[in-house]
């Protein structure tokens, strides 16, 4: 049975006692057979493969509470499963909602995208359902190829003025200690000095546009589970008491994007850079975006802006707190009403999106496998110690409806870190779908986007089947797009890295195609598949193109079934100093010029120009702009990279 909370409880004794009064018993099993309504299945909408319980929620509408009945249900029409239910005790009424979960489990195997699950219940006490129109309920979810890790973020309402904050502080650091692997905790104070200008107020308590919460409330992944009782606000605001339930029942759920992080931070300027990537693991349409906690724990501060009141003191009304524990026991006992140099944990100091997040930062309809990056710069104020900072990434959803405005995953990273979701599933000797991004210098135009103008020009059969590449795969294209910048050739290799020398093994090579974005795809439009990668090892990356210099990972990769990365994010993004360089809109990009393709910039490959420097219509490497013409202006593009050397580990 559903536990109730304080704010609805004189509305269950009402209800109660009008029964009583009308002769309903709450003790006896329905004679006749109750009305029972299934109202929710209540799970994610993606699962991977395997087998998984199901949470129901239903109303008993009488006319006797019920103890038990059978659950009933099945996948795309297929085999009918049965349980009986037992201690129930789900008393008669038309408002309360009552839940249980199953012991046994659906099953999701196969190749279909998705899964319909149907759900109908029966023989309430051994009884005939009198009315068995509102018996059943359905619903759909997606198929996860490959499931990745998440965390649940609980955003507490916190604040010096706020008596109870030190034992929501006691509860929150055994929540964290229970679930190091799930949860993060985000604290956001109002009414003090660590409140986010312009945010804290408008997420947590204006009423029309934020969530209008009590202090020692919190959010929970912004995520509306089912209320306790039909009419309760759906405002996805949570009391402490019921913590525990909801992030165990948000555990369950499997999210959709997988999130990968790198910053930098420059102890004298106090600058960070933060690079996020998230690659979508289900195809999505949505108001979906990044943001960026800035968090410090633990925050201690001085003046009246930092000083806790403590109800728990021993000069206080000594609450014993949410343990129930003994007077004189509770941790604060000790400290008097007003705690100064109190440390405040896990404190939200900014958010880099705002409440919301940063709008237009995701298009608003992404593909499975499908990478978009983003790139924050921040100032790390003076007070926050450096050593006790951290971030939070983010991706969530926004809606007009402020109750579906959920997180969909977050990561937690420290200071010049890098960071990403594990996933699940092992994927040994099966395959790996590689993702990156980058941009060539000769065709980029900022913001994210490169001209397309070879057009014809560029070859439907990829290039590389000659000196020095020497690769006869046989990729190729039946019709060129106007999304198409040129062929790449891309390499997984194993090994450590090397400057001077080539230290690292090919393993396994594709040719792709470079999009207008900056992605590189397979000749099908999907990320390009390794099929030789195990699981169990790292791999880097090797990117070729036939007149720019080539560029290696910054680092190895664990191998999974998909694995994104953007050369763009920063110069750390490339093997080697200086093997990229930034564009006037921040990102990263390959040099121009290599026109001999010998890995170095220099004299020759202006030799290689000067042979032929007027030809149009033409493919060749010496069209540094790529566009189908030979000229003064790839003269240009190679002079102003002249003498520019690449890495050891981008020899043949």
């Amino acid at each position: 049975m559903i536990a109730f909370t304080r704010k609805f409880m004189a509305a269950r004794l009402l209800i109660v006692a009008v029964c009583l009064f009308f002769g309903y018993s709450f003790n006896v099993q329905a004679q006749y057979g109750a009305d029972i309504q299934a109202h929710e299945i209540f799970i994610g909408d993606y699962y991977p493969e395997g087998e998984h319980p199901l949470t129901i929620y239903y109303i008993n509408n009488g006319p006797g509470s019920v103890k038990n009945m059978v659950v009933n249900w099945r996948v795309n029409n297929g085999t009918v499963h049965s349980e009986t239910v037992t201690d129930l005790q789900a008393v008669a009424s038309p408002i309360f909602l009552h839940s249980f979960t199953t012991e046994g489990t659906f099953e999701i195997t196969g190749n279909e995208p998705s899964y319909n699950i149907q759900v109908w219940l029966s023989e309430p006490d051994g009884e005939i359902d009198p009315n068995n129109t509102n018996n059943s309920i359905n619903k759909t979810i997606k198929k996860l190829d490959n499931a990745c890790e998440s965390f649940v973020l609980l955003e507490p309402h916190l604040g010096v003025s706020n008596s109870y904050s030190p034992d929501v502080e006691v509860q929150l650091e055994e929540l964290l200690s229970s679930y190091p692997d799930k949860l993060l905790v985000a604290a956001v104070h109002t009414d003090d000095d660590m409140e986010i200008p312009g945010i804290s107020h408008q997420i947590m308590v204006e009423a029309n546009t934020g969530y209008d919460m009590y202090f020692s409330d919190a959010l929970i992944d912004r995520y509306s589970f089912p209320p306790d009782y039909i009419g309760q606000s759906t405002k996805p605001t949570y009391e402490r008491e019921t913590w525990n339930k909801r992030l165990e029942q948000r555990f369950n759920f499997y999210r959709p994007v997988h999130l990968s992080t790198s910053n930098t931070f420059n102890q004298s300027t106090r600058e960070v850079t933060i690079d996020i990537d998230a690659t979508f693991l289900a195809d999505l349409q949505g108001d979906y975006r990044f943001n960026c906690y800035i968090m410090e724990n633990p925050v201690t501060g001085s003046g009246a802006g930092y000083a806790q009141n403590n109800r728990y003191s021993y000069e206080g009304p000594t609450s014993q707190g949410y343990q129930g524990l003994p007077t004189g026991s509770h941790p604060y006992y000790n400290y008097p009403t007003l705690i100064e140099g109190f440390q405040h944990r896990n404190v939200v100091w900014d958010m880099l999106g705002g409440a919301w997040g940063s709008e237009g930062s995701i298009p608003s309809s992404v593909t499975k496998g499908q990478v978009v990056s983003k790139r924050y710069n921040y100032t790390l104020p003076s007070n926050i110690d450096i050593n006790e900072a951290y971030l939070i990434v983010i991706v969530q959803e926004y809606n007009t409806a402020i109750e579906e405005r959920h997180f969909i995953n977050t990561l937690r990273a420290d200071l010049n870190s890098t960071a990403q979701h594990q996933y699940l599933g092992a994927v040994a000797s099966a395959y790996s779908d590689v993702d990156l991004r980058l941009f060539l210098e000769g065709t980029y135009t900022n913001n994210g986007q490169m001209l397309a103008n070879l057009g014809s020009y560029m070859p439907t059969s990829q290039p590389y089947n000659s000196a020095p590449y020497n690769y006869y795969g046989t990729e190729s294209v039946a019709q060129l797009s106007a999304d198409m910048v040129d062929w790449v050739l891309v390499e997984a290799r194993t090994g450590t890295p090397n400057e001077s020398v080539r230290s690292t093994v090919t393993i396994e090579t594709h040719a792709g195609i470079l999009l207008r974005n900056g992605q590189v795809v397979d000749v099908n439009g999907q990320p390009i598949r390794f099929t030789k990668l195990s699981s169990a090892d790292s791999y880097y990356f090797c990117v070729r193109h036939r007149n720019h210099l080539d560029v290696l990972t910054g680092q190895a990769i664990q191998a999974s079934q998909y694995i994104s990365y953007d050369f763009s994010a920063g110069s750390d993004r490339s093997f080697g100093p200086n093997q990229t360089k930034q564009a006037s809109d921040g990102r990263y990009v390959l040099h121009a010029g290599d026109y001999n393709q010998s890995g170095d910039i220099d004299n020759l490959d202006f030799d290689v120009w000067k042979l032929s420097p007027a030809q149009n219509g033409v493919y060749k490497t010496s069209d540094g702009n790529m566009d189908g013409v030979v000229q003064n202006t790839d003269f240009d593009t190679w002079y102003f990279n002249q003498a520019k050397n690449g890495v050891a580990e981008i020899n043949y």
